[in-house]
């Protein structure tokens, strides 16, 4: 069954029910600026971000002074970018992904890599190429590094991150 388009202007009402399923709600200002717009003009506009990152983020992962610090810095970095980034529909779809592409960073504590991972799902968040974001993310080395590949030997191959990548990420078990 697909959703029929929305063919009227937004409502207040509308303007502030998308504002909160795209964002963390919003302002009055922000409600206003959408009401009377076209719907489907709204949406392309949510789903047309770039890369720009939250001005003046007071979280430095690459400052910390140890790995645990380092990972707990881009938590919280990445807390702020979900609150006062300039698109945090992106924020949110990103945070979806890493539920699907999951990583411990427990594990991988490496920021360098949790950093690039965190980009990968960005770049990624809207994707219409699943086939080239799963590719990227079994190249990254946060995944790798979390799904073992770093204990592949000679003639002793480490299946977990074959089978992750098949079981879990994409086709699923019994496939």
């Amino acid at each position: 069954m697909s959703l029929k388009p929305l063919s009227r202007p937004l409502t207040p009402e509308d303007a502030a029910h998308l504002l909160k399923r795209t964002a963390f709600g919003a302002t009055d200002a922000q409600i206003r600026a959408l009401t009377g717009r076209d719907a489907r003009e709204v949406a392309r506009e949510l789903l047309a971000f770039d890369q720009s990152l939250a001005p003046g983020n007071p979280f430095r992962p690459a400052e910390a002074a140890t790995p645990a610090a380092g990972i707990q810095l881009t938590r919280a970095a990445w807390l702020f970018e979900l609150l006062y980034g300039p698109h945090p529909l992106r924020e949110l779809l990103a945070l979806t992904w890493s539920n699907h592409f999951v990583i411990g960073t427990d594990k991988v504590r490496n920021v360098p890599m949790l950093t690039e991972y965190l980009a990968l799902l960005r770049r990624h968040a809207a994707t219409t190429d699943f086939t080239r974001f799963t590719l990227e993310v079994a190249q990254s080395p946060a995944m790798l590094r979390y799904l073992d590949n770093d204990q592949n030997r000679r003639g002793r191959p480490n299946e977990n991150f074959s089978r992750e990548l098949l079981e879990l990420f994409t086709t699923g078990i019994g496939h």
